[in-house]
This record gives structure tokens, sequence and C-alpha cells, in this order.
């Protein structure tokens, strides 16, 4: 076989033919100045291959990559005394290209089996509780002191069992009607978004039906309880 060490006389030319059989015959020899001018010849064909026949599941870039290797291929493996017109041969042999790239992508992109079994729904319950529960004692800790102190005993956060109101009210030295309306402003106030947004994620409440509804609540019971101080956010 001819080795072509220097530049080939047919790339030299001012106005070479678009397809000359030399030129091809160079080519398959080994002539890399032929092969290289085929190939941006017609690189317009790998393009028309990708926009009447798509890419799909492979990007443009991608397919365009695959169909440039099936036209290297049809260049090095044409045969001019079949007759057939080398765009025919060459469109052929670039679809199938990248047909073949575009199985290999879902072979290799495609959706493993799962290995391990689903959890069962109850220890998703569980798991989900265990989260909720861990997360009360920094919920509370928001509160100023008193009031946090009141919630704990009153639902037993602290280990000991639940009390009733009239009881924490002896405790503190307050009524118990005092009591009762310190507990109502610790439950708005640990609803309110900037202190129970933890909690919400993990409850999935966090609707702006719900918030709004929060906020509408705290400001109505801030109104009756502090009428001289209380301002409505403009």
């Amino acid at each position: 076989m001819h080795q072509y060490t220097t530049r080939c006389p047919l790339t030299q030319l001012s106005h070479p033919p678009p397809f000359h059989p030399t030129q091809l015959q160079h080519a398959q020899q080994g002539c890399p100045c032929c092969l290289n001018q085929l190939m941006q010849k017609n690189d317009g064909l790998v393009h028309w291959v990708i926009r009447r026949y798509g890419s799909d599941p492979l990007s443009y870039d991608e397919a365009l990559q695959a169909g440039r290797i099936g036209l290297w291929q049809a260049l090095r493996h044409f045969d001019l005394a079949r007759g057939t017109a080398f765009s025919t041969y060459a469109v052929v042999v670039i679809g199938r290209h990248i047909q073949r790239e575009g199985q290999c992508y879902r072979r290799f992109w495609r959706t493993l089996p799962q290995v391990f079994p689903a959890p069962l729904p109850h220890l998703l319950e569980e798991a989900h509780r265990s989260l909720l529960i861990g997360a009360v004692p920094s919920w509370v800790a928001q509160l100023p002191p008193r009031l946090g102190h009141i919630v704990r005993r009153y639902y037993g956060l602290d280990g000991s069992p639940p009390q009733i109101l009239s009881t924490i009210a002896q405790t503190l030295g307050i009524t118990c009607q005092r009591a009762y309306q310190l507990l109502q402003k610790a439950h708005h106030l640990l609803a309110l978004p900037i202190h129970s947004w933890p909690i919400r994620l993990l409850l999935g409440r966090t609707s702006t039906q719900e918030l709004r509804a929060t906020l509408r609540a705290w400001y109505t019971f801030r109104r009756r309880g502090q009428a001289t101080t209380w301002r409505p956010i403009r």
C-alpha cells in the first residue's frame, strides 16, 4: 500500500471536484488529506440525517459525533463499482451508527432493578414519629421560660406525667384562668411559621392558606389581649 507522507496534489487544487474517484481511492488507501477533505465536503449529510430522523435519546452534539464516525466508515468502505451514489450509501451508514449509539445510551442509562426491598409502611411511620418526637424539645425551647415551663408540665414533656392547669397555676402562684391564657399564648407562638417551620416540613403543613390562617389567629389573639400595644402590619 502506498504511504502518503506529503500533501496530496488533489487537495491543492483551487476548485477540487465535489467527489473525485481518485480522491476517494487515495482516502481509502490511507491519505489523510483526501480523507479530511471528503469528511468536510460531506459533513452536511450528517446534519441532514439528524434533522430528518432525529437523535433521541442523544443530544445533537452526541448524535453529530456518532454520525461523523458513520461518515468515516462510509468513506472507507464505499465501492464506486456498484453504481450507487455515495450520498445514498452514506445516509444509511450514518443513520445506523446514530441508532446504535442511541441503543447503547438506553442500555447504559436504563432504570436499574430494585435491589433492596421497599421499607414497610409501619417502619416509615415509626421513623416519621421518631423525627417528630425528636424535634419537639427544640421547638418548645424557643418559647420564653415561663411559657415553656407551662407547656412542658401540661403535656408531660419533661418526663413527668401531664398535669392539669390548676396544679400548674398553684405551682406558679397564679390563677387557673391566667394559666389558661398563658397556655393559649404558647400555642399561638408555637404555631407561628418562624417557630414551627421544621415541624411543618415534617407534617407537610406548609401551604400558603395555613400560614395565613396562623398569622390571622395570632393577630386576633394579640388584639384581644394587648389592644393598646398591637399594631397591624401594613
